[in-house]
């Protein structure tokens, strides 16, 4: 079926129509099966695919025929289709295991073939059968008597651009056949630049070259691919470690005169523009980070150019003893290592992301590599690379749409947030002197300062106001140091609500910048809430600052700003805990998220409101009321869910107060290693706690089911948080009935926003189903939590 995501894009490219098989594969397999009934047709899997918006997506499609594994390519066509399906189905193609020539769907505008028919690449039909393969390899490497008996196992396959695969002979892999397109550049002369020999670097020779059918042989490379190195931490450390010797070793290789540069800058705006297509509502996000990063690398200090792999990442290296091979030299140029390095940290940052290692792995593994090319090339400034690491976290994110990552828009949501906290400025005391002045930078993607209700706003963005306020009110926190604004940043904006706004700015003491610093700016159209902003400077200096021993931890409240209606907060480093909840650590991780949930409960600071059952079914009412408005249809369903959470509300009876977060969500927690900041804590009331947990719950279910089309995907997780609150506040039965009126409440938001309206009537079934299953005064009859 269709994950969330994929829906939401298939209903707005309704100008492919087999785009959705594509995305599909249950889709596609029914469909291929009743065009191919007498093929044992077992499954179909797309493991990549290349979409242009309006117009096509091809993909590469793994076929289990009976035991044979088949490889074969899509083509969905957009409003141009009707000349190249009548082309695909006249062509004269090469038989395969599909039959002869290509497979075409008119109704669906879209071509299925084997390998062997992708006639932009032109060498692949002397590879793909054995007796051309056998013919090919004797006369081009006429020395060979081992090439007898091979079979082609694919490595890689990019439809009518690349195919690399190994040959295997009985006694083993031999070779490494690469197949380029007609029309794509061919990186021989790139390559021999750099087949060359190190003390531990190892590159696989090129033994043949057939130019007219576009094919380049290679020796094969043994050893084991890093990324799948097993075994104890210390050797695969070691491994890291050698790795980042032999790319300094790749990086010394001289005579790079022939290569052209690695357009790493040029990159950012490409896979930002990849990333609005598919994900729409990340556009501005990625945008504005990939104009940040552009002028944060065009700024770093010019490096001494070197020979670049281009695209160097844990499966580009294999471990055989003490030689490492670096593989797949098609993107390699000439630029600052620092891109390598960062491009290959950023894959490490991404594993984490996914749950494939957990922080301590991603930690030491980053450490070994640096060490490891240290100790033979010096190598580039700590930010130079983490700079270009957020840079390569940028250009991998739409990867995760590309490589069918059955969870891309959540991942890819990650990874953009990653890039942004290492592309923020690092908070460092610094050594060098204050840089000439440069005009403030102000980015404001929303218009904000056009809001009427908030006209301080403009003043908020003004560099010189802004400049004039904001050292008025850190004159305390600075030290009398002079307070310099380097950027203002919009980041969230509600109209006539509120708003948030980054400021980057430079501590300058004696002409030196001692220190750089991001400030969050919280604007809201009512004023400063100084009330709240006390309470936030006694929660940090009771327990809740970034020293503590308990990783337990708030944003550093830093100053109030009365005339621009904000108060100022330190930004924190870390990663939302909304992906790494469904990562590998996810359930370790909602046992912490609970223990620091619990500490805000207990703490000695009295918030300045309250919050009761009253006031939670009173913010319920008018958004259910309001959903019955639209949806007329829905209504006796909402009104009959609105009076059932009435009901159980009344039952529950009164709370054990405590001060709670009381908007706590896995967006408002973030994971920096073993430290948690608790953030946003603007409605901090006086509560029952078990609203924070029910609450917490309730957005995991949700989650599950926008995400992973299943409301109990996170079901470990919620099974863990609940164990977790029994044993220090033993009071579950309420936190069932806040979980049913937050999913109530969930169904008013899945029809605010457009990519989540196909979950409405899921969220309504899933909060009737919870709130019916309620006795009395709370808890279910049979707790089905993790499902809900």
């Amino acid at each position: 079926m269709l994950s969330p995501a994929d829906r939401a894009l298939v209903e707005r490219d309704r100008a492919i129509p087999g785009l959705a098989l594509v995305l599909d594969a249950d889709a596609l397999l029914a469909t291929l099966r009743r065009a191919l009934p007498g093929i044992d047709l077992r499954a179909a899997r797309v493991t990549y695919l290349r979409y242009k918006s309006g117009m096509s997506c091809l993909a590469t499609c793994e076929l289990q025929l009976g035991d044979e594994q088949v490889d074969a390519y899509l083509h969905a066509y957009g409003p141009a289709a009707g000349d190249k399906l009548t082309s695909a189905s006249q062509k004269s193609s090469t038989t395969g295991p599909l039959g002869p020539g290509q497979l075409v769907f008119p109704e669906h505008a879209l071509v299925v073939a084997a390998c062997q028919n992708d006639e932009q690449i032109p060498g692949l039909k002397y590879l793909v059968r054995a007796e051309k393969r056998l013919k090919l390899l004797r006369s081009v490497l006429p020395g060979r008597h081992d090439l007898h008996g091979t079979r082609l196992e694919r490595l890689s396959y990019k439809p009518k651009r690349r195919y690399v695969g190994a040959v295997l002979t009985p006694q083993g892999p031999a070779l490494v056949v690469r197949a380029y397109a007609a029309s794509a550049p061919v990186p021989v002369p790139a390559q021999r630049r750099l087949y060359a020999q190190g003390s531990i670097l190892a590159v696989a020779p090129c033994v043949a070259l057939e130019p007219r059918r576009r094919i380049q042989i290679f020796e094969w490379l043994p050893g084991t691919v890093l990324r799948d190195m097993a075994g104890r931490s210390s050797e695969r450390e070691a491994g890291f470690r050698r790795v980042g010797q032999a790319l300094a070793e790749l990086h010394d290789l001289t005579d790079p005169a022939s290569l052209g540069p690695v357009l790493g800058v040029a990159q950012l705006a490409s896979a930002a523009q990849a990333i609005s297509t598919i994900c729409p509502m990340l556009a501005a996000r990625s945008a504005d980070l990939a104009q940040r990063l552009a002028q944060g690398l065009e700024s770093l200090s010019p490096a001494v150019l070197r020979p670049l792999h281009g695209d160097f990442h844990p499966a580009q290296a294999l471990i055989h003893g003490e030689r490492v091979g670096v593989l797949d030299f098609d993107r390699a140029g000439i630029g600052d290592p620092a891109y390598d390095l960062g491009t290959f940290i950023a894959h490490l940052e991404r594993d984490y992301l996914t749950g494939r290692i957990d922080r301590a792995a991603l930690e030491h593994l980053s450490a070994a590599f640096i060490a490891g090319y240290a100790a033979v090339g010096g190598g580039p400034s700590p930010a130079s690379v983490r700079l270009h690491t957020a840079a390569a976290l940028l250009r991998v994110a739409p990867e995760q749409f590309r490589y069918r990552d059955p969870d891309w828009a959540t991942t890819m949501t990650a990874l953009l947030e990653r890039a942004a906290h290492l592309a923020a400025p690092v908070e460092v005391r610094a050594t060098g002197p204050a840089p000439p002045g440069k005009p403030t930078q102000v980015d404001d993607p929303y218009g904000v300062d056009r809001d009427p209700a908030m006209p301080f706003l403009k003043h908020a963005l003004d560099p010189e106001t802004a400049s004039r306020e904001l050292r008025h009110a850190l004159a305390k926190f600075s030290g009398g140091a002079l307070v310099q604004i380097r950027a203002i940043r919009v980041i969230r904006h509600k109209p006539a609500r509120r708003c948030l706004v980054e400021y980057d700015l430079d501590l300058i003491r004696s002409g030196r910048i001692v220190e750089a610093l991001t400030l969050v700016g919280k604007v809201r159209a009512r004023g400063s809430d100084t009330k709240m902003f006390a309470c936030l400077q006694a929660l940090w200096r009771n327990g809740f600052d970034d020293q503590t021993e308990d990783g337990v931890s708030i944003p550093e409240p830093v100053a109030l700003v009365p005339a621009l209606h904000l108060w100022l907060q330190r930004k924190v480093p870390g990663a939302v805990a909304t992906s790494l909840l469904a990562g590998h650590d996810g359930v370790e991780l909602a046992r912490r998220i609970t223990d620091a949930i619990h500490k805000l409960h207990r703490v000695g600071v009295q918030a300045p409101r309250t919050h009761t059952m009253a006031d939670e079914l009173g913010i319920l009412r008018p958004r259910l009321a309001e959903v019955a408005r639209v949806y007329p249809t829905l209504e006796p369903r909402l009104s009959g869910l609105m009076e059932a959470c009435e009901r159980v509300g009344a039952d529950m009876g009164e709370a054990r107060w405590a001060n709670v977060h009381r908007d706590f969500y896995p967006d408002q927690v973030l994971v920096d290693g073993s430290r948690l900041y608790l953030v946003d804590l603007d409605l901090y009331a006086q509560g029952d706690p078990a609203i924070d947990v029910g609450n917490f719950i309730a957005h995991l279910i949700e989650q599950g089911l926008r995400l992973h089309g299943d409301a109990g995907a996170l079901s470990g997780q919620i099974a863990a948080m609940l164990e977790r609150f029994a044993s220090v506040s033993g009071d579950l039965a309420r936190v069932h009935v806040y979980v049913a009126l937050t999913l109530a409440r969930h169904v008013s938001i899945s029809t605010q926003i457009p990519e989540r309206r196909w979950t409405t009537l899921a969220l309504l079934e899933l909060a009737e189903r919870h709130v019916q299953t309620l006795r009395p005064g709370g808890g279910p009859v049979a707790s089905s939590s993790g499902s809900a």
